[in-house]
């Protein structure tokens, strides 16, 4: 049988197991007062959920929420950087080549590695690096893992930014869980890297995660996630909050409100 069609027979039955495990998820979520409590204290509206996978538990803080889907934002670099790496279009040691336009944020006006792009978020930097794996390729990828609506609309380099790509928290956490187990259709390699760069994206060992955030027509989403490792098995989470005036403190409190939710006994 040829190779490439046994890929895409292993990419439909992964999806069909991403698509049931969805179905299931809808009647395992258990609402939590703690955790909607501590989203509160963060003084934004939106939603937290977990995954303990030593129990297979998941709490959120709004059951109905939770199954929104929301713009991904820079959470999508996630993903990107899985298909850019399994496609070749880069390695882990390459240089993504800085485009020579001077941008208000001057830590991203250079030539970047891959680890320093998604660290710091750079989204010039990741919009070539689409352009390069190209539409069809992308779409390729995003159909078979099964990644959020699959909705490209909006362009190439934007569909992810404020165009027609939506995932929910529930969904961010399943494609998270899978990539923690090295269940995506992706090659081992691919996934350590990318965990690499998860690891690598916040200071605190424990935490593996990666920050979203845009703003469409004056409305402002937030996104961390990602799963935290103690001694025991990873707790996955995915955070989204919601702003029309978010101020200073809505980058933080995407962080901090999550961190009260993980440090709760479950």
């Amino acid at each position: 049988m040829p190779r490439s069609f046994t890929r895409l027979l292993l990419s439909l039955f992964l999806s069909l197991l991403a698509a049931n495990a969805s179905i299931g998820l809808a009647q395992n979520v258990q609402y939590s007062p703690a955790f909607n409590q501590a989203r509160e204290s963060g003084g934004f509206h939106g939603a937290i959920v977990t995954l303990d996978t030593a129990s297979d538990k998941y709490l959120a803080s709004d059951t109905k929420m939770v199954h929104t889907g929301f713009i991904p934002a820079s959470t999508f670099k996630i993903f990107s950087s899985l298909v850019a790496l399994e496609t070749g279009v880069v390695s882990h040691d390459d240089l993504l080549i800085w485009d020579g336009v001077v941008r208000d944020r001057s830590e991203i006006n250079r030539d970047l590695t891959l680890v320093e792009a998604f660290a710091l978020s750079a989204l010039p930097h990741y919009q070539q690096l689409v352009r390069e794996i190209g539409e069809a390729e992308m779409k390729r990828f995003l159909t078979s893992v099964g990644y959020g609506n699959a909705n490209m609309d909006g362009g190439l380099d934007r569909f992810w930014i404020d165009g027609g790509l939506r995932i929910s928290p529930i969904q961010q956490v399943q494609f998270l869980e899978r990539l923690l187990a090295n269940r995506l259709p992706f090659s081992l390699e691919t996934m350590k890297t990318v965990k690499k760069l998860l690891l690598n994206a916040y200071p605190d060992p424990s935490i593996s995660a990666k920050t979203g955030w845009t703003d469409i027509e004056g409305q402002n989403f937030g996104w961390w996630v990602g799963w935290k490792v103690n001694q025991g098995d990873p707790v996955v989470f995915a955070t989204i909050l919601l702003s029309d005036s978010p101020g200073h403190g809505f980058g933080k409190a995407r962080i901090d409100v999550t961190r009260k939710v993980l440090s709760l006994d479950r």
